[in-house]
C-alpha cells in the first residue's frame, strides 16, 4: 500500500486478484483436508482413544491409577485424623462440640 492512506498502487491492484485466487485455493484445500480427517474418524476410534487414556496406553500413568492414588491418600489422611487423640486438640479449637457449642 502507498503512504497515501489505504489506496493501493497500480502494481498492488494488478496482483490482488491473483492473491485472492491463491488464498481461496489454499483455504479450499485446507478445508477439504480437515473435512476428510474428521470424516475418517469413527465413533469407535474416539471411544478407543478415551479407553486408552483411562488405561494409560497413550503414555504415562492411567487416569484410573491417578484417581486411585488420590483416593488412597485421602483415605490415609482420614484414618490418621480418626486415630489422633483428643488430647492433641485444644478444647478451644473444637467447634460445635459439647465443650464449645455453636454460637
Amino acid at each position: 500500500m502507498t503512504q497515501e492512506g489505504n489506496r493501493l498502487s497500480d502494481e498492488e491492484r494488478k496482483g490482488l486478484p491473483a492473491r485472492v485466487d491463491i488464498s481461496n485455493a489454499y483455504a479450499f484445500i485446507k478445508g477439504s483436508e480437515a473435512q476428510d480427517s474428521l470424516a475418517a474418524l469413527t465413533f469407535d476410534e474416539m471411544m478407543q482413544r478415551q479407553v486408552d487414556r483411562l488405561e494409560g496406553k497413550d503414555g504415562g500413568r492411567s487416569a484410573i491409577e491417578r484417581i486411585t492414588e488420590i483416593e488412597n491418600r485421602l483415605n490415609a489422611v482420614v484414618e490418621q485424623a480418626k486415630e489422633q487423640e483428643e488430647s492433641d486438640v485444644d478444647a478451644e479449637d473444637n467447634v460445635n462440640t459439647e465443650a464449645n457449642p455453636s454460637q
